[in-house]
C-alpha cells in the first residue's frame, strides 16, 4: 500500500489534531489506495532542508521566517499531504537562534495538527528561543491542536481576522481492516508474547479492556498538553480543561486568551520588527552590533555618533585625568595632616617630660625611664613630686642636701649602690 508509514502513524498512535483533517487525510489515503488515484507531492515541506528564510527590514533588522504549514509529524515522512516535521522545524530554529544576523524569529503557522510525540518537545525549543532572541508567531489560518501547541509556546501570539485556534486535546484512532482483508482472501494469525503485545492490531476488534487502557492514555496526555499551553499562556490548567478541545475563532481567542492579538500577517510582521528595535535600542541581549553600526555610518553618522548610537560611551580623558589628581591631593593632604597630628602630640609630651623633670628635680632619661613604664606624665608627675617630700623630710635627706646632692638624686644612687 502506497503511503504506509502515514497510514501507521494516524492509525496506532496519539494524535493531537482536528478531526476534520483526520478524515480528510483518511479519505485521501482510502482512494488513493484502492483507486489507484495519486498525489504529487509539491506540498511537502522539509524544513530541515530549506532551513529559514531571513528578511532584512527597513529597520534594518534580520528576521528569520519560518513556515509550518501542514500536518506535523515527530521525523519526515514522505507523503503528499503537506506533512512537515518536529525536527525539521527544531533544526531551523536552532539555526535561525545561532546565526549572529538573525535579530529575530517569526513563526507562520498554519496546521491542523498531527502527531502527539515530539510537539511538547519542539514548543519548549520554541520558548527556549524566545528567551535569547524574540519569537512571534501568527496563526495564519487555522492553528489547532498540535499546532496551536507551537504557536503557544511563542514570546507573541496572534491570529488572522479569519483564522481560528485551539483543539488542545488528544485522540488516538484505530482501524479494523480484518473485514478488508477477509474480502481480499486474507486472514492473519497473531502469534505474539505478552499480554499486551497485539492490543492494537489493525486485525480484528478492539477489547473493552484495551479501549479503557488507551482512554486513560490519551486522558493523561491532555491533562499534560493543557498543563503545558496554560504556562505559556499564563493561565489556569482548569481554564484549558474546561475548552474541552473546542476551537476558537479569533475573536474568542482572544478573549480566552489563547492569542495576544488579533493582526494581519504585516502587522504580526511589524511588531516583531519593533519589538526587536525597541530591545536593542534598550541594550538586549544578541544585539546585531555590526549591522546596526554599519547602518549608522550609511546614515553619514559619524564614527563618534555611531558608536554612542550603540550604547557606548565616549571617555573624557581630560576629566579623568582631573579625577585621579584631585584623589591624589586628598591623599597627599590627609596624609600631611596626620604627620602634623603626630608631631604636635610630640611636642606635647616633650613639654610634659621637661615639666616633670623640672618639677622631680631628675634628668631628662630618669623621666623617660618612668615614662616607659606605660604610666601617664600626670602619674609620674606625682611619683616624683612625692619621692622628693619624702626625701626632703628624711635625715639622709638633710645630710645629701648639704653636700650639695638632691635629694631624689641621691635615693636613687643609694638603691643603685644597694642592687
Amino acid at each position: 500500500m502506497k503511503y504506509i508509514r502515514l497510514l501507521e502513524m494516524l492509525t496506532a498512535e496519539p494524535l493531537a489534531m482536528s478531526p476534520a483533517k483526520l478524515t480528510t487525510i483518511m479519505e485521501v489515503l482510502r482512494v488513493s489506495n484502492f483507486s489507484g488515484f495519486h498525489i504529487e507531492p509539491k506540498n511537502y515541506i522539509d524544513i530541515g532542508g530549506r532551513g529559514a528564510e531571513s528578511i532584512a527590514t527597513e529597520n534594518h533588522n534580520n528576521i528569520a521566517k519560518i513556515n509550518i504549514h501542514g500536518s506535523l509529524a515527530h521525523r519526515n515522512i514522505d507523503a503528499g499531504s503537506g506533512v512537515i516535521s518536529y525536527e525539521g522545524i527544531g533544526n531551523a530554529i536552532a539555526e535561525a537562534v545561532d546565526d549572529p544576523n538573525i535579530d529575530g524569529i517569526f513563526l507562520d503557522i498554519s496546521s491542523h495538527g498531527g502527531q502527539a510525540e515530539g510537539m511538547p518537545e519542539t514548543a519548549a525549543i520554541i520558548r527556549e528561543a524566545n528567551e535569547i532572541k524574540p519569537v512571534h508567531a501568527i496563526a495564519r489560518g487555522a492553528a489547532y491542536s498540535a499546532g496551536y501547541g507551537l504557536l503557544s509556546a511563542a514570546g507573541r501570539v496572534s491570529v488572522i481576522p479569519s483564522g481560528g485556534v485551539g483543539s488542545v486535546g488528544v485522540m488516538m484512532l484505530h482501524a479494523d481492516r480484518s473485514e478488508a482483508a477477509e474480502k481480499s482472501g486474507i486472514k492473519y494469525t497473531a502469534i505474539f508474547s505478552g499480554t499486551h503485545k497485539n492490543d492494537l492490531s489493525p486485525h480484528g476488534e478492539l477489547t473493552q479492556s484495551v479501549i479503557d487502557a488507551m482512554q486513560e492514555r490519551v486522558d493523561e496526555m491532555r491533562v499534560d498538553f493543557s498543563k503545558m499551553v496554560a504556562g505559556y499562556r499564563g493561565l489556569s490548567v482548569e481554564a484549558i480543561l474546561n475548552t474541552e478541545a473546542n476551537i476558537y475563532t479569533a475573536k474568542q481567542a482572544v478573549k480566552t486568551g489563547l492569542v495576544d492579538a488579533v493582526n494581519t500577517y504585516q502587522e504580526a510582521f511589524f511588531a516583531l520588527d519593533n519589538a526587536i528595535s525597541k530591545r536593542n535600542s534598550a541594550g538586549g541581549a544578541q544585539m546585531n552590533t555590526r549591522q546596526r553600526f554599519s547602518a549608522l555610518i550609511e546614515n553619514n553618522a559619524d564614527a563618534q555618533e555611531a558608536l554612542e548610537g550603540l550604547g557606548y560611551i565616549p571617555v573624557d580623558a581630560g576629566a579623568v585625568e582631573a579625577k585621579v589628581k584631585a584623589a591624589l591631593e586628598k591623599q597627599a593632604a590627609e596624609f600631611e595632616q596626620k604627620n602634623k597630628d603626630m608631631k604636635e602630640e610630640a611636642n606635647r609630651f616633650n613639654d610634659s617630660l621637661l615639666a616633670a623633670c623640672e618639677l622631680g628635680g631628675v634628668s631628662v632619661a630618669m623621666a623617660r625611664k618612668y615614662l616607659a613604664s606605660g604610666d601617664s606624665v600626670a602619674a609620674v608627675t606625682a611619683s616624683i613630686l612625692s619621692e622628693k617630700e619624702e626625701l626632703e623630710q628624711s635625715t639622709d635627706g638633710a645630710v645629701h642636701q648639704s653636700v650639695g646632692i638632691h635629694p631624689h638624686l641621691a635615693k636613687k644612687m643609694k638603691e643603685v649602690n644597694h642592687g
